[in-house]
């Protein structure tokens, strides 16, 4: 299986298989050369190595081509809505899948590096890359929501995270208020004491 964490969880098999349509259609963008490339994110990876839980969307971190400082999404929502697909706020729907793409941001920052050392995977036969489960975590710790917490419960108690490599990225990064996202961690844990 490999190391803890490295190694997603789920099968191929138990992939869900209303993402492998989606998937084909971002693919498609990528083909067409309106994105670079992109990595499953948000609570969909971590659903990926751990046990079920709800979620509402799928979170794309994509580089777009050059890679700009400005993370402009508008040729790739002209190209979808020209497919048939719709919009309606940060998101859009695709094959039945709410889809909100998102900037990695700056190099150095947490979601490039999860981006960078993505792993790749097949959903029913459709290639993707997802992030390392303690690089999902984390950015989940920088989002701070409850659901976010809730959804780093599942995967602590369920997909056997490397906490080591885990706690060294919440050493190394900061949220966006420049706040370390180990004392978040410990926050949120030491208040649930």
């Amino acid at each position: 299986m490999g190391e803890p964490g490295d190694t997603p969880k789920v099968t191929e098999e138990g992939a869900p298989p209303v993402l492998a349509p989606t998937l084909r259609v971002i693919n498609q963008l990528v083909d067409e050369g309106l994105i670079d490339s992109y990595v499953i994110g948000g609570s969909i990876a971590i659903l990926y190595y751990s046990e079920p839980f709800s979620t509402e969307d799928l979170d794309v971190f994509c580089y777009l081509p050059g890679r700009p400082e400005f993370f402009h999404l508008g040729p790739v929502w002209q190209r979808l809505e020209a497919l048939g697909y719709s919009s309606h706020g940060l998101y859009i729907t695709i094959n039945g899948v709410d889809v909100q793409f998102l900037s990695p941001g700056p190099q150095n920052d947490l979601e490039a590096e999860a981006m960078e050392s993505s792993v790749p995977i097949l959903v029913e036969g459709v290639s993707a890359r997802v992030f390392q489960l303690e690089y999902a975590m984390a950015i989940k710790v920088k989002a701070g929501r409850w659901k976010d917490w809730n959804h780093i419960e599942v995967a602590m108690s369920s997909a056997e995270p490397d906490i080591a490599k885990l706690q060294s990225l919440l050493e190394k990064f900061k949220d966006d208020h420049g706040v370390k996202l180990s004392d978040k961690w410990e926050e949120h844990y030491r208040g649930l004491r």
